[in-house]
């Protein structure tokens, strides 16, 4: 009985009210606006910061590091305060009284803040304006932010509809891909002692991270994305868990092969490639996992 009444009520909800998308799109484009017109008092120091990232070494100004910081904690905090407080639904009710939704927004606060900052250094990767790729990063950064409040806030995360558990997929994908990349980091600059062979380093960087990636990934997938699952799901089987890893692998190995023949062979931009690539993975990972194994 429980569950016909939450199918109900998922049906009577849309996905979106029109009044919710033209407040928090204005609110989103307003912000965007505003925290580009400020990073005029942020002037370019011309002290470079870089760092190895694969086979290139990413470069930016020290001086988008503390707005890059600053600008999206307060940017999420309005778009937060307005959602809370201004009702954009009739039937969109703001609720912090689940704590693991709370706790989860709160942690995707984080994320929002870390992404923002990262858009900005790949923005200066390819000499866009320093303004315009605030207003840019700010935008696509408060849009995530806007789908983590709708998710959280207002409970869509148990919404089993497709267009919810895609974005959490994608949620789901960039934590896992955030988390890989530390760990990797971590491990190839830090922990492992340079005096052991580079192959050696690099391999055991890559196995760790993607060791940790795949693990948060599967945890988060069975507890947050696939919701609309049947008696024919497989993830919580042995089988499940060596389908998930060999497919994850297949994932990994996609993208390996679209790396070096966008970037190596056909010498596309870094950052095109990159975006390509994970187009291309995401989707694989996705449909691979929905049909094989989130049944």
């Amino acid at each position: 009985m429980e569950n016909e009444e939450k199918i109900t009520q998922e049906q009577i909800r849309p996905y979106f009210y029109k009044k919710e998308i033209v407040v928090n799109g204005a609110c989103i484009v307003i912000l965007s606006v505003v925290l580009a017109l400020l990073s005029l008092a942020f002037k370019l120091t011309g002290k470079i910061y870089s760092f190895p990232y694969q086979d290139t070494v990413l470069s930016f100004d020290s001086s988008i590091v503390v707005p890059s910081i600053v600008f999206p904690i307060v940017s999420n905090l309005a778009l937060l305060c307005l959602n809370y407080f201004v009702k954009t639904g009739d039937q969109l009710i703001p609720s912090f009284k689940k704590l693991s939704n709370t706790i989860c927004l709160i942690l995707l606060y984080i994320v929002g803040i870390l992404c923002q900052f990262v858009l900005m250094v790949l923005m200066a990767q390819v000499n866009i304006n320093v303004h315009l790729a605030y207003f840019i990063a700010s935008f696509i950064e408060l849009c995530y932010f806007y789908l983590m409040i709708k998710l959280y806030l207002f409970n869509y995360v148990e919404d089993k509809r497709i267009l919810f558990e895609v974005i959490r997929f994608a949620l789901v994908g960039v934590l896992a891909s955030i988390v890989d990349f530390v760990t990797c980091y971590l491990f190839q600059f830090i922990f492992l002692p340079d005096s052991w062979p580079n192959l050696a380093i690099t391999s055991i960087s890559v196995t760790c991270g993607f060791i940790v990636g795949v693990t948060v990934n599967y945890l988060c997938s069975i507890y947050m994305v696939f919701k609309a699952t049947t008696e024919k799901d497989k993830s919580r089987t042995m089988l499940g868990k060596v389908m998930f890893v060999a497919l994850s692998a297949v994932g990994l190995f996609i993208g390996i092969g679209l790396q070096a023949l966008l970037y190596d062979v056909l010498n596309l931009d870094y950052i095109l490639t990159f975006i390509l690539r994970t187009i291309v993975t995401l989707f694989w990972n996705y449909f691979s996992r929905k049909y094989l194994i989130f049944r």
